[in-house]
């Protein structure tokens, strides 16, 4: 970057005639110029005297004098500290540079920092963003440039079509534009605007899995990852959390599983899986293991290796230990077209236990919120989306018990006993059909 000889460092102060007052004296070079000079104002400094550049005219040396005259006063007052013309210079010279900083060398510094200590998930979403931010255009200037105007059209116009890495985009560029306020090189950030909304996720309008679901979404993963299913379910774990158990991480005699890991790739997302810390320090905690849940973890631990560090779930690949979740992921998808449930994803088993808690358990959302892992914004969201329904069903309930009764509504009562308990005589035959 090339630095201007002339940066504007004067106080704009007009030239001044020669007083018996005046600050400093004037000397005339052999080259015949002329130079100001004044003792430093600081005792015992070095130099002991200061020197001004040469000038054509007496007269502006003394214009110089004059400004360093000032200089000294306010320093003198304790206002501004005091520096050498050439340290001066140094300092704006460094100021200057700074305030002119192309911006995409400055962010790609920044995204650098914000990725220390994050996981590969995180820092892969953070390049993204990015890359997101160099399309702008405007942002190929100096971080100066960037104008309100400027992402006030990126805002209104551009990633429409993809809300959640637009709102990522937007959040990031802010981000780094805080940071440059916090190191002077501007002094307002011109992301003014709210960060864009996403749309509510399409899983939260997913109709959770039923129990008969559940089942046979187990019954046809194959024998190695079907565990999958009720340990996701019946502890609220993401794939890649029940992918990272091994058996030491399952106590059955005090039913406590200990969410220790998650896996994922190495750097940049490549590589094998291997275990790695969970997704937020608040998803490592040690969770309750359902009576349901007992048998079946009894049986699939009796079938492997008696080794504490072995996995939970085994990789069928040769040479690798731990499974990879796109393959469970792709177990749980095929199962779950045969139980008729396409729109069922992994994660929807974890929302399943919240929601299972919320409506079954009769925890509180506070309870829930602790045993789910969640932040309690996310359960009460979920408690009070519920709420309508629940009012509902409670309500009509109660005030049923207050109406007579007529036989329409014993018959159908009677209708809704019998094919309960045909289902139940199906279930009952298809276990001894697989138990003989």
């Amino acid at each position: 970057m090339d630095i201007p000889k002339n940066i504007p460092i004067r106080n704009g102060l007009k030239y001044m005639a020669r007083t018996k007052d005046t600050f400093g004296s004037t000397e005339k070079t052999p080259s015949g110029k002329y130079r100001g000079t004044y003792a430093n104002p600081i005792k015992g400094g070095k130099p002991a005297r200061i020197k001004s550049p040469t000038f054509e005219t007496k007269r502006e040396a003394y214009a110089w004098l004059a400004e360093e005259k000032e200089l000294v006063r306010l320093h003198r007052l304790g206002k501004q500290r005091w520096l050498p013309p050439k340290e001066r210079r140094k300092k704006e010279e460094a100021e200057w540079v700074k305030q002119h900083q192309p911006f995409m060398p400055y962010a790609a510094k920044a995204v650098a920092e914000f990725s220390i200590n994050k996981t590969e998930g995180t820092k892969r979403k953070l390049r993204e963003a990015l890359s997101h931010i160099d399309e702008m255009g405007f942002t190929h200037g100096t971080i100066a440039e960037i104008t309100r105007e400027n992402i006030e059209t990126w805002y209104e116009t551009k990633m429409n079509d993809k809300p959640s890495s637009k709102r990522r985009t937007y959040m990031l560029l802010k981000r780094i534009l805080r940071k440059a306020i916090n190191e002077g090189i501007i002094n307002e950030n011109p992301c003014v605007l709210p960060n864009p909304k996403v749309p509510q996720s399409k899983r939260q309008s997913v109709e959770p899995a039923t129990g008969d679901q559940l089942r046979i979404i187990y019954q046809n993963m194959p024998e190695y990852t079907r565990i999958f299913v009720y340990v996701a379910a019946f502890c609220g774990l993401r794939i890649n959390e029940v992918c990272a158990l091994q058996l030491k991480d399952i106590d059955l005699k005090r039913k406590i599983l200990h969410v220790r890991h998650s896996v994922g790739r190495g750097d940049h997302d490549r590589g094998e899986r291997r275990l790695k810390e969970t997704k937020t320090p608040t998803s490592s905690s040690d969770l309750v293991i359902p009576d349901p849940l007992v048998p079946l973890l009894e049986e699939r631990m009796g079938r492997q290796p008696n080794d504490p560090e072995s996995m939970l779930i085994e990789s069928r690949a040769e040479g690798r230990r731990i499974i990879s979740d796109n393959t469970v992921r792709e177990h749980f998808e095929t199962a779950a077209r045969i139980a008729g449930r396409p729109d069922l994803t992994p994660h929807q088993l974890k929302a399943l236990f919240t929601d299972t808690l919320i409506n079954e358990g009769g925890l509180s959302p506070r309870e829930t919120a602790d045993a789910a892992r969640h932040t309690s914004e996310t359960i009460n969201f979920i408690y009070q989306r519920d709420k309508a329904t629940r009012q509902r069903e409670g309500i009509n309930k109660a005030m049923q018990t207050l109406m007579p009764r007529n036989a329409a509504q014993v018959e159908a009562e009677i209708r809704e006993a019998e094919e309960r308990l045909a289902r139940l005589k199906t279930e009952l035959a298809k276990m001894s059909h697989q138990a003989a």
